[in-house]
């Protein structure tokens, strides 16, 4: 074989790897929206049958009646919803340590700024990976001054709720 063979040998392979590499890119690219492993993207899920358990149904009713006006009371919050992760060294890991954790309740003045953050503490909370998330949930918003207020399920909602509503009447003052 002379090298000008070769050379349109060569080409004609690289024509082929070329024209392959790109239908296979196209191929990729058209599936991306619909399928991700031969799985199409909206299979594998469905709306929750409820979105509260039966204590924090409870004790947001209970709470709701007894908010002072001017107070906004809303459910389920994602902590980076709350607290801002500052840029910088570290940013990303800080941000994403805090993006899948949320807390049960979360309390707003009349403008929306953030009051009292409320968690529900059940029996799951006992578990040592729990006991390790909610040590780092309360050093976090200590340090991010936001009080964070821990209602053990089973306990006084009564008292929980008294205890909250007064916090609400001193952050007004």
């Amino acid at each position: 074989m002379n090298i000008s063979s070769f050379g349109s040998v060569g080409t004609l392979i690289l024509g082929a790897v070329i024209v392959f590499t790109l239908l296979t890119i196209l191929t990729i690219l058209k599936r991306k929206d619909i399928t991700i492993i031969n799985v199409p993207i909206f299979v594998g899920y469905r709306a929750r049958d409820r979105v509260m358990n039966d204590s924090e149904a409870v004790f947001f009713s209970m709470l709701l009646k007894e908010l002072p006006d001017g107070f906004h009371l809303f459910p389920k919050m994602r902590i980076a919803d709350i607290l801002e992760t500052i840029k910088g060294e570290g940013y990303v890991y800080r941000r994403n340590k805090i993006l899948p954790k949320h807390i049960d309740f979360l309390l707003c003045d009349s403008n929306f700024r953030p009051v009292i953050a409320i968690e529900l503490d059940g029996r799951s909370h006992d578990a040592p990976d729990r006991v390790k998330r909610d040590k780092f949930v309360d050093e976090l918003f200590k340090n991010c001054n936001l009080k964070l207020i821990r209602v053990i399920v089973g306990g006084d909602f009564k008292f929980a709720i008294k205890v909250i509503t007064d916090n609400c009447i001193v952050s007004k003052q």
